[in-house]
């Protein structure tokens, strides 16, 4: 077993935070670093679970374009010392959907699907939270609750986090 190693500069009042407070802050992060990007009118949300997370993604309008940020899984880190709290490998997924016929600011159409989850890979690679940058763990296709392909993928990020009171 390898010995933990302690945070520098541990302010772990200041990291402690929930599942639901982490998810808000990543999309706050994504909504704001979109709209600087000219992607005004993509609609970012948090889901409570994956199956709202679809729901969501699958509920948009044809000419719409949505961003919804979910808690996916976690796993203990038992590398790093966090005195009264529970440091964890959090995987954090935004579902990207561009349907067909959305239009950005000023007319322009908005880019595919691919174009959009790698926008959002981009956005959120730059992103810093009190234990580090998101690191990215990879892409893959999207399907509805009831199956059906959607026009989006699932863009998956592991962050840091410790829990908490």
């Amino acid at each position: 077993m390898s010995a933990k190693r302690k945070l520098e500069n541990d302010t772990t009042a200041e990291a402690n935070t929930t599942p639901q407070d982490l998810l808000d802050a990543f999309a706050g992060d994504l909504a704001r670093a979109l709209k600087a990007a000219g992607a005004n009118n993509i609609n970012v949300r948090t889901a409570p679970d994956p199956r709202t997370a679809l729901e969501l993604m699958a509920g948009g309008k044809s000419d719409s374009a949505v961003a919804v940020v979910f808690y996916e899984s976690d796993a203990p880190d038992a590398e790093i010392d966090v005195d009264g709290a529970c440091l964890v490998d959090s995987l954090i997924t935004v579902g990207v959907v561009a349907n067909p016929g959305m239009k950005l600011d000023r007319g322009k159409a908005v880019m595919d699907a691919l174009g959009f989850a790698n926008r959002v890979r981009v956005l959120v690679l730059k992103m810093r939270f009190h234990f580090g940058a998101p690191v990215y763990a990879g892409m893959n296709f999207v399907r509805g609750v009831e199956g059906s392909m959607l026009a989006g993928y699932a863009v998956s990020f592991r962050v840091k986090n410790a829990f908490g009171e």
